[in-house]
């Protein structure tokens, strides 16, 4: 796990921040095109609210031109709850209550539910639709009745199987 942080200026201020969940990708394909697509978000919102912190996850670090203030990195599989996880230590530091969520449409409310567990404020960014990536790493993010499929296996706590390991 790799944790990169920046220095922001805004200190003394009420501060929000937008928080990007990626969706798919692959270390051997790359980002992939739904993690393209919400980078993209991502810039525009960034660009819209410029005093908020932004906190990702790899790779969408590879899909943004805004300077992130936390990436959080990882070579295999993390669910979206120890991202929260690593997330929140970072966001209760900075004082943030509201988040701005950028997540895909298919992902966004289970995001939203955890980070409201932790006591956030949640804002969900209008996404649009966002393409699911038929290389993933991950089987679940490549087609919405993959997704479905997995919904059903995470219910009963059997989330990450079958996650595709790299060939490096």
């Amino acid at each position: 796990m790799t944790i990169h942080k920046t220095i922001h200026k805004t200190k003394g201020k009420k501060v929000k921040a937008i928080i990007g969940f990626p969706f798919g990708g692959s270390l051997e394909y790359g980002p992939g095109a739904a993690n393209e697509a919400l980078g993209k978000i991502i810039d525009e919102v960034a660009w819209q609210w410029v005093e908020d912190l932004v906190v990702i996850q790899s790779p969408l670090d590879q899909c943004i031109l805004t300077l992130e203030d936390l990436t959080i990195s990882s070579r295999g599989y993390i669910d979206t709850e120890e991202v929260i996880g690593w997330a929140n230590s970072f966001l209760q530091e900075k004082g943030v209550t509201e988040v701005r969520l950028v997540a895909h449409p298919f992902h966004r409310f289970y995001c939203a539910r955890l980070l409201r567990r932790k006591g956030f404020d949640v804002e969900i960014v209008p996404t649009g639709w966002v393409p699911f990536d038929r290389n993933s790493d991950g089987w679940w993010t490549r087609g919405p009745l993959r997704l479905m499929a997995y919904s059903v296996l995470a219910t009963i706590g059997l989330h990450g199987i079958g996650y595709r390991k790299p060939k490096r």
